[in-house]
Formats: C-alpha cells, structure tokens, sequence
C-alpha cells in the first residue's frame, strides 16, 4: 500500500547500507481516468527519458547544423555536403538501438520489431522539421520468481 502513495519500500543489508528494494511512479491512471499501470515502475519512464536523451545527443553531435533532404534526392548532391535524410536517420536510430540499446547496455528487446515501427519522414508543412516515430520495446524488471515443484514417484 506504501507504493502506491509514493512511498519506496527498502531492506536493510547485514552491513547497515539500505537497497531500495522497489520504487513506483503515483502514475495509476490514464487522462481518461482509467487504470493504467503502463508507467507504474519507476524503471519505465526513467528508461525511456534516457533513450530519448541518448538519441538527441546522438543527432545533436553528428549532424550541427546539417541540411534536410529527402531520401530519392540525395543523390544529386554533392557528397561533401552535410545534408541527412529521413533514411540516414532511420539508420542512425536502428544502429543506436541495436549496439546501445540492445548490445552495451541491455535496455530494450525486439529489434525486429523496432526496425519495422520505425518512422521517419519530412514534415509535409514544415521542409526543416524531421518527424520520428519510435517504439522502443523495453526489458522488463525480473521482479517475480513462480516456480511450481511437483513431487513425481
């Protein structure tokens, strides 16, 4: 009941330090009003702030101040120029995903799935906005051990 008031539970190791044992968001329900626990464990919504923070700082590194064009024109550019492409986004974003996310740091599954969600497109009112949609899918916390023991003679 703590948890959900916002309240961390904790144990106490043989040496005096304390471990939170679990911490939850008071997020319970949905703007409709209805019983959401998609963003109940703290975990969720600190991983997803720091994937997000990850890809930023990846694009923001990269490609300064680099030009937008789309996909099918890029090759009437001169490649010295910096210009990205919904295309090289999307890559950038699948190589983060797989080696970062997946391989370095154990964050996210489903790469498969990933890669096919992937959206990334030109704004059709805006020619210098990039929109993207992503879904990561997250790893689950290992909060819970069931195992059932059968006698067999």
């Amino acid at each position: 009941l703590l948890l959900y008031d916002g309240i961390a539970s904790y144990t106490v190791a043989s040496d005096g330090t304390v471990q939170i044992e679990r911490q939850i968001t008071t997020y319970q329900e949905n703007a409709a009003g209805i019983a959401d626990d998609s963003y109940l464990d703290i975990n969720t919504p600190e991983t997803l702030e720091r994937l997000r923070f990850e890809q930023i700082s990846l694009f923001a590194q990269k490609y300064p101040r680099h030009k937008l064009a789309a996909d099918e024109d890029r090759d009437f550019y001169d490649p010295s120029q910096p210009i990205m492409t919904p295309k090289v986004a999307r890559s950038e974003l699948l190589n983060l995903y797989r080696l970062t996310f997946m391989g370095e740091r154990g964050w996210v599954r489903d790469y498969e799935g990933y890669a096919e969600s992937l959206q990334a497109n030109i704004d059709p009112d805006d020619p210098s906005r990039l929109n993207v949609i992503d879904q990561p899918m997250l790893i689950g916390q290992y909060r819970v051990h069931a195992q059932q023991t059968q006698f067999r003679r």
